[in-house]
């Protein structure tokens, strides 16, 4: 039976980026908006956790410490960040196991911590621009024992404030320029109506075709 990561077992992630832009100048600074792929690997190790018990059981002690030993999985990763601010969303999916995943989180002085809905595990490391590297831990809210690394590079990245800026500068531009061609035409239209008005039809006709 081929052994799967469960969705609690591991889980990381961001946001789905499409477009694929220059990095910042300073590419260690995250900006205040970001969409960002990295690509990379991973590899963790994942195990129950035991019961305490008053009784010594020598059986329970060695099977405890074979499932102890865990599960390891390892392979590729493709994390998937959106930034928005001091706000961090991620989707996850990977080879080996790996289940894919959606986690949220913060991102602060250039590290981002993001964890699944139920708070069981999290995925921690330094983000940047440039890449992603960090530890998968286990909380106390989890049934299972997680201890894992992974390490990333980016594979695409767009910088969303400086886009939105630019798209923002941009319609400034295009209603200003509206703006003054708007000026031009209902200036021509008003000396067309009084030529119209003093008889002249080819005025009229012209004043009819302007927009």
């Amino acid at each position: 039976m081929k052994k799967t990561l469960d969705r609690c077992a591991l889980a990381i992630g961001c946001c789905i980026v499409s477009i694929v832009g220059a990095l910042p100048a300073n590419s260690q600074t995250m900006p205040a908006k970001a969409e960002i792929t990295y690509e990379g690997t991973y590899s963790a190790r994942v195990w129950r956790k035991s019961r305490q018990s008053q009784r010594v059981d020598l059986g329970k002690i060695l099977s405890g410490m074979t499932a102890e030993q865990g599960q390891r999985y390892e392979g590729a990763i493709t994390i998937k960040l959106r930034i928005d601010g001091a706000a961090a969303y991620a989707e996850i999916s990977g080879t080996g196991g790996m289940s894919p995943a959606t986690l949220t989180g913060l991102v602060r002085n250039g590290q981002c911590r993001l964890t699944d809905k139920s708070a069981t595990y999290v995925y921690e490391g330094a983000c940047s621009p440039e890449g992603f590297v960090g530890t998968i831990m286990s909380s106390p809210n989890n049934r299972m024992n997680s201890d894992g690394k992974f390490q990333t590079a980016t594979t695409s990245f767009v910088d969303v404030a400086m886009r939105e800026r630019e798209t923002a500068a941009a319609k400034a531009v295009k209603d200003a320029q509206d703006a003054e061609r708007r000026k031009v035409i209902d200036a021509e239209k008003a000396l067309l109506k009084k030529q119209c008005d003093a008889g002249k039809a080819s005025a009229c006709v012209k004043m009819d075709t302007l927009e």
